[in-house]
C-alpha cells in the first residue's frame, strides 16, 4: 500500500516495477535464453523464457544492413549490462577494420568482386572474433560482436569460431 513507503518509493515502484536496489545480476532473466539453441525446425520465440545468473559466457552477435542502428543498440545494450555488474564489451568489425586497414577505403574496398578488399574484410571479421573470445577468457561475462554479418556465409563461420573456440571460454 502507498501509504507505507514514501513518495520517492512509490514513484519508483510505478516507473520501474521496483527499486534499483532489488533489482541483481543473478535476477536477468530478460538476458539469455534458457534454449539458446532452439530444436531443429522450430524458429526462435521472443516468449521463450530467459535467465543469465553471469557463470556462463553469453556472446551477442548483431546481423543487420549498414548504418541500421547495430552499433547504437550495442553500445546501448553494454552500458545496460554494465550498470546490473556484468563485466561486458562490444567489439565492432568496423573500428577493427579502419585500426588495421586505415579509416579512408574508396568504395571499391567494399566491392563484393574485390578479392583484396573482401580477404581484408574477412581478416577484421576474424581479428574482431578473436578479440570477443579473448575478452571472455580473460573474465569478461558478456561480449557483443558488432558487424553486419548479413550473409548466411558470414554468420556460419561466426557460428563455427564460436564453436570450435567453446571449451576454451569456459
Amino acid at each position: 500500500p502507498r501509504e507505507s513507503m514514501n513518495a520517492k518509493q512509490w514513484y519508483q515502484r510505478r516507473v520501474h516495477g521496483e527499486t534499483r536496489q532489488q533489482r541483481t545480476a543473478n535476477d536477468m532473466s530478460f538476458i539469455a535464453r534458457d534454449n539458446v539453441y532452439p530444436s531443429p525446425g522450430r524458429p526462435a520465440n521472443v516468449t521463450d523464457t530467459y535467465t543469465f545468473t553471469g557463470a556462463q559466457k553469453l556472446i551477442l552477435i548483431t546481423v543487420g544492413l549498414p548504418a541500421r542502428g547495430k552499433t547504437y543498440i550495442s553500445r546501448k545494450l553494454c552500458r545496460y549490462l554494465s550498470w546490473f555488474g556484468f563485466k561486458t564489451a562490444v567489439i565492432n568489425v568496423g573500428d577493427v577494420r579502419r585500426k588495421y586497414f586505415g579509416s579512408h577505403q574508396t568504395s571499391d574496398f567494399f566491392d563484393p568482386y574485390n578479392k583484396q578488399g573482401m580477404q581484408a574484410r574477412k581478416k577484421a571479421a576474424l581479428i574482431a572474433l578473436k578479440n570477443a573470445i579473448d575478452f571472455l577468457k580473460k573474465g569478461g561475462q558478456v561480449v557483443i560482436y558488432d558487424g553486419t554479418n548479413s550473409t548466411v556465409e558470414r554468420r556460419a563461420a561466426v557460428k563455427e569460431y564460436v564453436a570450435a573456440n567453446a571449451q576454451e571460454i569456459t
